[in-house]
């Protein structure tokens, strides 16, 4: 009998029952409390009821503000309302104290069905639901639901980020979207049809759920999986040599990005601008192992997803190329190791973001590590029917068809396919967690493939990248696009940062520099994407690049050096020294593309037509062009000079001079640059 009272008690303390006393919006006698935010044809009260008409669009706002809550209001739409096309709603968690709110509304349409009962986040994005796609399961929730010229009641329940409505208390629509937690209420009236009436507008407060339960459910997990080291080499992206299965699936899974690139050819400065949303000349962080600072204020994106309530990994690479490298891994990190996980008990019920970096793909296993070791250590990995055979592996025309360039490009693409399996792996532990259906999941490569004439340099084959990204149905209204579609936006990866607190609706910090290419604030998509190239462990060097959709144009402002130049860790590879051994005994029979990478020398403009020549083998600057390309490289240089100008790129400063300005400002090169030293 006492277990009996307690289970009694434990579900009377759990009940809805235990929300708030309803209270009146509207007091049914004025109209106190409510304000116009636009000019109205009527707004009083009579009989209980609100009377509004408008001959524009204009919301009216209540002074009450609530977070998780039950609401509902009575609707009734005058005569001709459907062939008016008139559009009311019932607004909650309203932003902002005049004009346009932002926030949500339940929809209220004199067409039936109309988007009756739907849920539309106004300002933040449009429609959550129904979209198009969601149009079948909408038809068959509201059929019936709406009583023409009669009394309609909407209501709606706001737990966290969960929004539930009803129409006459048939459920109709359920949406998860955190971009406002909190605001007022108010009623729309769209401009078009006669005199719209409301009454018995009310609302309780519900019970808030803990900080960790609003956290859990508030935001979407998030996972990073990245390869070292590859270019688009996926079955997924037309590869017919590759054998990527779980990736190939994940594709279909997925948005495809065709556009996407790495900041620069190399891993660090590109990296160095991932983590902070700067472009790296634009903080000093472009040339390969360096120390420079960075400011203050400046810290990894994922600093801002920790404060936000997120646990945070990262298994294991930073290389962030900057003497603040400390201070961002413990600013950004819960744990950085190569144990680091999202599945830790430390995690509690916290939403993750979690980064793996796959090394297995990297230019020291593709081509530097002697075969035993790559035997041994990665091919060892893949069952041997999964091989690649080198008879039949594809050889880049800049090649030579010699046995050791076959032999290393079959070696890359087995290297490719255990990062495959790993990747499998990693999504697989999401499923037997059962978190997958909340996680959002990035796949993308740092660079392109650490192959000779792809890796550092700011050809397609150094900088163009695998990018996808998978929604779970949950968080399908963040996707651009739906499952298995691609996308030819142009992105890279300074707009990353931004691009995730935006995703998940945290501020993004001024000094990001970025682009927000998903969401509900997504800008218009970029018509060119900048690249840089400077100084690699000891081989020095400077070079920027614009990319179009169409067109790729490299200046080189080192003509007098090779694309081919020694190297110590590169020229540990065979395929490297067989290349340019290759070159120097077959110098007056080398085709064209590999003439332009082995020359000791180079032109300083390079122009390239994607369209028909992906390879970038065809420098148009070497030919008659046509006037569509002498203006579209007019337009390309001109970008150049704009880009070089708004990020203030310090690449023609030497190392030496920016330690010095440094070292007598007290400052870092940004801060020093915006003009915030003594001096």
């Amino acid at each position: 009998m006492k277990f009996f009272m307690l289970l009694v008690l434990a579900l009377a303390f759990s009940s809805p029952n235990f929300a708030g006393e309803w209270i009146n919006l509207f007091n049914g006698k004025n109209t106190e409390g409510w304000t116009p935010r636009e000019e109205v044809e009527t707004f009083e009260a009579i009989d209980g009821e609100i009377h509004l008409l408008a001959t524009k669009n204009v919301w009216v706002t209540s002074k009450v503000k609530m977070d998780n809550f039950e609401a509902s209001v009575e609707v009734l739409l005058p005569d001709g309302a459907k062939e008016d096309g008139l559009n009311t709603g019932f607004s909650f968690r309203l932003l902002g104290e005049e004009g346009k709110p932002k926030g949500y509304q339940i929809e209220i349409e004199g067409d039936v069905p109309g988007e009756n009962g739907g849920v539309y986040a106004i300002g933040m994005g449009g429609w959550l639901y129904p979209k198009k796609e969601q149009q079948k399961d909408f038809l068959g929730k509201i059929d019936g639901v709406i009583k023409e010229g009669q009394w309609n009641t909407y209501r709606v329940v706001c737990d966290g980020p969960t929004i539930t409505t009803f129409v006459n208390n048939i459920k109709i629509a359920q949406v998860t979207d955190a971009q406002s937690l909190n605001g007022y209420f108010g009623i729309q009236h769209h401009g078009k049809g006669g005199m719209i009436r409301f009454r018995n507008i009310k609302a309780r407060e519900l019970p808030s759920p803990s900080p960790e339960t609003t956290a859990s459910t508030a935001f979407p997990n998030i996972l990073w999986l990245t390869a070292e080291d590859m270019s688009p080499t996926l079955g997924c992206y037309g590869d017919k040599y590759a054998t990527t299965p779980n990736l190939d699936q994940f594709a279909k899974e997925s948005v495809r990005y065709t556009n996407a690139f790495a900041a620069a050819p190399v891993c660090s400065p590109s990296r160095s601008t991932l983590i902070t949303g700067i472009w790296a000349p634009s903080s000093g962080t472009h040339q390969m192992r360096s120390a420079f600072p960075l400011p203050d204020n400046v810290t990894g994106y994922s600093a801002y997803l920790r404060k936000a309530g997120y646990y945070t990994t990262n298994n294991v690479k930073t290389d962030y190329n900057t003497g603040s490298i400390t201070r961002l891994i413990e600013e950004s990190w819960n744990e950085n190791s190569d144990a680091a996980h999202w599945n830790s008990e430390q995690r509690d019920q916290r939403p993750f973001f979690s980064v793996f970096n796959h090394m297995t793909s990297h230019q020291s296993r593709t081509a530097v590590w002697p075969h035993k070791a790559f035997e041994q250590h990665i091919q060892s990995l893949i069952s041997e029917d999964l091989f690649h055979n080198p008879d039949t592996a594809p050889i880049p025309p800049y090649y030579p068809d010699t046995p050791v360039v076959r032999k290393t490009v079959a070696r890359y693409y087995d290297c490719v396919t255990a990062m495959d399996q790993q990747i499998g792996d990693r999504l697989k532990e999401l499923e037997d967690v059962g978190v997958a259906d909340n996680t959002i999941v990035f796949f993308y490569s740092d660079h392109g493939s650490g192959m000779p004439r792809h890796k550092r340099l700011l050809t397609d084959s150094g900088m163009h990248v695998p990018l996808m990204i998978r929604f779970p149905e949950k968080w399908q209204h963040l996707a651009p696009a739906k499952p298995g579609e691609s996308i030819e936006r142009l992105v890279t990866f300074v707009d990353f940062p931004a691009t995730l607190l935006s995703m998940v609706g945290l501020e993004v910090p001024d000094y990001m520099q970025g682009n927000v290419f998903i969401g509900p604030n997504t800008i218009d998509a970029p018509e060119y994407l900048y690249g840089f190239r400077d100084r690699v462990d000891e081989v020095f060097d400077m070079a920027r690049s614009v990319r179009s959709k169409q067109y790729l144009y490299i200046r080189n402002y080192m003509p007098h050096l090779s694309w081919n130049p020694p190297s110590v860790f590169s020229d540990l590879a065979d395929i490297r020294r067989n290349i340019t051994q290759h070159a120097d005994k077959n110098s007056e029979t080398l085709s064209a593309a590999q003439h332009h990478y082995t020359n000791a020398t180079r032109v300083a403009e390079e122009f390239y037509d994607i369209s028909s020549d992906p390879e970038n083998i065809n420098n148009l600057m070497l030919t008659v062009m046509s006037k569509k390309q002498e203006k579209a490289l007019d337009a390309h240089r001109a970008e150049l000079i704009r880009k070089r100008i708004e990020i203030k790129d310090n690449g023609a400063l030497p190392e030496a001079v920016m330690a010095q300005y440094i070292e007598d400002e007290g400052f870092d090169i940004l801060t020093i640059n915006n003009g915030g030293s003594n001096h």
